[in-house]
């Protein structure tokens, strides 16, 4: 197996990437362009890319692709449905940088909010020394507690900020352009808002055609003018002309910036017209790299390298390939349809309920089923639609008897990924009210602890993949059970 890394350079030549060559025969390359990468990747299994753009102009004559391996967390730069119909992998890497791009997101507030630049100068040119006061304060700044900070992108980076502006004293609020990132932690709003309401405003989204240009003319007039902006997501997220406009004439009072629409920053570039760093940082795409950041990020390459040859892919970004469909089992009560409707937002898949299905078909509520058909004769129609149900890209939720019937439990487990959402019977006897209005299948004289200790094991042995969520909000739920799809 042939391992082609294109931009060796991008990770920093300190990071080691021998342990690359255990998988098979290992070339770096320290840059790559367009020109060059498809004579480069010829031969190649393995793809590893960072910037290059990979699409049909520099794959298809990479007949023996079959992995490409994004170092980095955004995939804008690969082709992912030319990909999934020449049957490509494609992995990314999340998490490997949340700390260090939460830390520098701080870093470049500071550096606006508190002139640190005019007063290190002040300090460095002798002015301080020949004042006599020991202190000076002429470039005034405001504290951080007591502001709100607006949040663009609710994602791991995003929540990191959140919990630490409100360490600061901050009241964080939260636009999701997507509309997939979701908190009771806090406060949601509309765009519009947060660009009124916010003091600071951060930037942590995945450049896509919701947030291309988000933040341009009509955006900068709805700030205050004493609002610092930071992007450490996507540099095309923030129109360049717009915030130099906005800098210049005092719509907003200043910006960190740690990425940009074209990267280096060109001296066209608007923004390099401004010279006064009390309004204006920028550093060149490094928020990622700390030191622990770049060695997580190889050694979580290394990871979906090892898991794709053991035939169990994990980050897989165009899942289509392997995870066709996600079902649901569990006990009523466990939140199977919540979960469900928010699972399929996240993988862009349809959500359907089993028990609904059931209901459209006999044209009958549950209960009236049991009531009229018996136990045993529901356990029978609920088997016949679970066991014949087509679908592809769905989230399907079922109902709690579902595991009663073999046949039922082998189609779906052929056509997707079987979660159990479990909780401890003490849990649930609270979440669960009317066991007959929910259409519990219970039998003469059979309680609640006697259906939980029965059906328990038949979850176990049918389920892919268990999730615990005991003590978990519905948040923390959601995140185990994609953690656990990625990882299976």
């Amino acid at each position: 197996m042939k391992i082609v890394m294109l931009e060796r350079n991008s990770l920093g030549t300190d990071v080691d990437v021998e342990q690359f060559k255990k998988f098979g025969e290992f070339v770096a390359y320290d840059t790559s362009d367009q020109s060059n990468t498809p004579s480069r990747i010829q031969d190649a299994d393995i793809v590893i890319v960072n910037k290059v753009k990979l699409n049909e102009t520099t794959l298809k004559n990479a007949k023996n692709v079959k992995l490409i391996c994004i170092t980095a967390t955004g995939t804008d730069n690969v082709d992912k449905e030319y990909a999934t119909s020449r049957g490509i992998a494609v992995t990314n890497v999340s998490g490997y940088s949340t700390s260090s791009v939460a830390q520098h997101t701080f870093a470049l507030l500071f550096y606006i909010l508190e002139k640190l630049d005019y007063y290190n100068d002040y300090v460095k040119t002798g002015n301080y020394t020949e004042s006599g006061m020991f202190s000076h304060f002429d470039k005034k700044y405001k504290e951080l507690e007591g502001m709100t900070w607006g949040i663009i992108g609710l994602g791991a980076i995003g929540r990191k900020v959140a919990q630490i502006a409100s360490a600061f004293g901050c009241k964080v609020i939260y636009y999701s352009a997507s509309g997939k990132n979701t908190s009771t932690d806090y406060k949601q709003v509309d765009f519009d808002t947060l660009l009124k309401e916010s003091d600071i405003i951060s930037i942590h989204a995945p450049l896509t055609e919701k947030t291309q240009g988000l933040m341009n003319e009509s955006a900068f007039k709805k700030m205050k003018n004493t609002a610092i902006l930071i992007n450490v997501g996507r540099g095309s997220i923030v129109d360049d002309r717009a915030l130099a406009d906005a800098l210049k004439s005092d719509e907003i009072a200043g910006a960190g910036l740690d990425v940009l629409s074209k990267e280096p920053l060109e001296k066209t570039n608007p923004l390099y017209e401004i010279k006064d760093s009390c309004k204006l940082i920028i550093t060149p795409h490094m928020a990622w790299a700390s030191e622990e950041a770049r060695k997580r990020l190889v050694d979580s390459v290394a990871e979906n390298i090892e898991a794709f040859q053991k035939g169990n892919p994990i980050n897989v970004v165009n899942k289509e390939l392997f995870l066709r469909n996600v079902i649901l089992i569990g006990m009523p009560g466990v939140g199977k349809s919540t979960v469900g409707v928010l699972l399929a937002k996240k993988l862009g898949y349809q959500f359907i309920d089993s028990d609904l299905l059931i209901q459209s078909r006999e044209k009958r509520l549950l209960k009236d089923i049991i009531a009229e058909e018996g136990l045993d004769g529901f356990l029978e129609i609920e088997a016949d639609v679970n066991a014949t149900v087509e679908i592809e890209n769905v989230v399907l939720a079922t109902g709690g008897s579902v595991v009663y019937k073999e046949r039922a439990m082998k189609h779906l487990s052929e056509v997707g990924t079987i979660v159990y959402l479990k909780v401890s019977y003490e849990e649930l006897s609270k979440r669960l009210g009317d066991l007959k209005e929910r259409g519990v299948a219970l039998k003469e004289g059979q309680t609640l602890l006697d259906l939980y200790e029965e059906r328990n094991p038949l979850y176990e042995k049918y389920a892919d993949i268990v999730v615990d969520e005991e003590n978990l909000g519905l948040d923390e739920t959601l995140d185990k059970v994609l953690y656990n799809l990625r990882k299976n």
